[in-house]
């Protein structure tokens, strides 16, 4: 009966301690980043809001120099970078949200495998392959989407 009751007692804890995960460090999340070339990774963004503001720039000045937007965008560029530090911390507290300790201590461990970097090599490659996909994917379904918004207005 005791062995019983302590099994009970035990089971019900179980949620209680599963709540109780220590919350992800910020050094480990940090080797995370260090691990899965987290800088290298987000190239892509530095340089698609570069070429958003060149864009912008050159829609509301088509008589601009290319001399001054590539000024812009270096200028741009150097500013992103100099910031991506708060950028980081941002991600990392937000990574502390999301992740335990023992989930990042798990996420290291692989990245740190040949395995893993090679995975983490190829992550960037990742995004721009979901991103391909989503456009192919949303070309494919418009004519869905713009009778579901005709019917929609119709009624």
């Amino acid at each position: 009966m005791k062995r019983v009751f302590a099994l009970a007692i035990l089971l019900l804890a179980l949620p209680f301690a599963a709540a109780q995960a220590e919350p992800a460090s910020e050094a480990s999340i940090r080797e995370y980043l260090r691990l899965t070339d987290f800088r290298r990774a987000i190239e892509p963004i530095t340089a698609n809001i570069t070429g958003q503001a060149a864009r912008q720039l050159r829609s509301q000045n088509p008589a601009v120099p290319d001399s001054v937007l590539q000024n812009v965008a270096a200028s741009i560029h150097q500013v992103v970078t100099d910031n991506i530090g708060s950028y980081e911390n941002a991600v990392i507290a937000e990574y502390q949200q999301l992740l335990t300790e023992e989930e990042v201590r798990a996420a290291n461990a692989f990245f740190s495998s040949p395995a893993g970097q090679g995975f983490a090599q190829k992550l960037p490659l990742f995004s721009q392959a979901a991103g391909r996909a989503a456009q192919q994917w949303l070309q494919s379904i418009n004519p869905q989407l713009q009778a579901a918004v005709e019917s929609a207005v119709a009624q």
